[in-house]
């Protein structure tokens, strides 16, 4: 089952951090640490599994020229430059963001699906992106690390360019009690204030669909939900990421705090799970309409992994009254399963049925559609901007437009070309 995951962070100095560092990490990689003159060594981690360094078009030409080079050597070039423009000892250095890919996707469509998205949110607005694809255990997932300064041709700007005004100087928002003389106002320089949460926010959304269309493309129905599990209605507290040195620290016979958190959260959702099991099919349902017993044995583990809790738990979702079977399981002439049976449930039944009523009322029920001269008007003017359609593009836009009220179709979206290292 696919699972949504999107965080982001600032990688600082002033939190004895390093972007060089991170970046001879994620990649996996042996590097030089120019500042401090001594080799980063990470060559042992087996889960790096593709690594690239995307450039935008835009791009001075000392970014350009690492394209000529491997991933994890422009990755080492670029961040020593970064170290070495920031001097303070609380410098941020880069933006990372860690994201989960999904594990019905092949490695190859989820490489295809991770660069589409980053060339669209950040690298087209004149963002360094170094990628670092991770798969351990089947757990395929991402670290990008952004940069954080427009770039330039003597190396980098300013991050937060003031907008003046007529007389020359920095405009300032209205006075309030914490700031009498107003907030200098600085400009938009990546095309959109990625600095604030709505930012954050708008990425993560962005990601959800972007991971549910490549999951439709590809054939599969699950879907992600990129909302809190509280915004989606589903009473269970959020499962946690238990990182390496915690699993590392389980090993060694220790207590990892994370561990004592996870321990927590699970007690809440034991007692909520068992007032109502039904809960655990609605995160199904959020992702997949039809599913079998596998997928509620994996859903029901991301909240309770207690052996004794976990039998009892289960069998209370198969016999809760919200389970609906609608195909008994095959065998082959051996007896071994060969189809597992599946279900549904009666909220998402009734989701369809009222689907399916406002569908066949929209099909027949006519409409006035869109005249051929508005058409072919809109065909001119998007040509005049650049944007030449197919003729089978052009079916899809009288289709579309036509009388009936109802229309779906079926078509690819065009790729869009950038430089990357890789």
């Amino acid at each position: 089952m696919a699972i949504y995951h999107f965080s982001a962070k600032i990688i600082s100095r002033g939190r004895g951090q390093s972007a060089l560092c991170a970046a001879a990490y994620r990649h996996g990689a042996e590097m030089m640490f120019e500042r401090e003159g001594r080799i980063v060594a990470y060559t042992g981690k087996h889960e790096v599994v593709h690594t690239e360094f995307l450039i935008p078009d835009t791009a001075p030409h000392w970014v350009s020229e690492l394209s000529s080079l491997s991933a994890s050597q422009a990755s080492e070039k670029f961040w020593n430059r970064v170290e070495s423009h920031e001097r303070r000892n609380d410098a941020q250095l880069a933006r990372e963001i860690e994201l989960a890919l999904p594990k019905e996707l092949s490695r190859e469509q989820n490489i295809a699906l991770l660069k589409e998205f980053l060339i669209e949110h950040y690298v087209s607005r004149g963002m360094i992106a170094d990628v670092a694809y991770h798969d351990l255990e089947h757990n395929p997932h991402a670290h990008i690390m952004l940069s954080l300064r427009p770039l330039h041709e003597d190396g980098f700007s300013s991050s937060r360019v003031p907008v003046l005004s007529e007389n020359g100087q920095p405009l300032r928002s209205a006075p309030s009690k914490s700031h009498p003389k107003g907030q200098i106002v600085y400009a938009d320089i990546f095309g959109g204030d990625w600095t604030k949460k709505d930012a954050l926010a708008g990425w993560r959304e962005s990601w959800g669909q972007a991971v549910n269309y490549a999951l439709a493309k590809a054939g599969f129905g699950q879907s992600i939900d990129h909302r809190t599990l509280e915004a989606q209605g589903i009473e269970l507290a959020p499962s946690r990421h238990q990182g390496p040195n915690c699993r590392g620290m389980e090993r060694r016979g220790l207590e990892a705090p994370r561990v004592v958190v996870d321990q927590e959260l699970q007690v809440q959702n034991i007692a909520r799970i068992a007032a109502r099991p039904e809960c655990v099919l609605e995160v199904i349902t959020a992702q997949e309409s039809v599913f079998d017993r596998r997928d509620m044995a994996r859903a029901l583990h991301r909240y309770v992994d207690d052996a004794a809790a976990f039998g009892s738990l289960l069998a209370r979702i198969e016999t809760c009254a919200e389970l609906v079977p609608i195909a008994a399981a095959s065998y082959n002439e051996a007896g071994q399963e060969i189809a597992a049976a599946r279900y549904t449930t009666r909220a998402m039944l009734d989701l369809e049925r009222a689907m399916l009523a406002n569908a066949r009322a929209l099909a027949e029920r006519g409409g006035e559609g869109i005249v051929e001269l508005l058409c072919e008007q809109s065909f001119a003017r998007s040509a005049a901007n650049g944007l030449v359609l197919s003729d089978e593009q052009k079916a899809a836009v009288r289709y579309i437009t036509g009388e009936s009220q109802l229309a779906s179709f079926l078509g690819m979206a065009r790729a869009h070309e950038r430089t990357s290292v890789g």
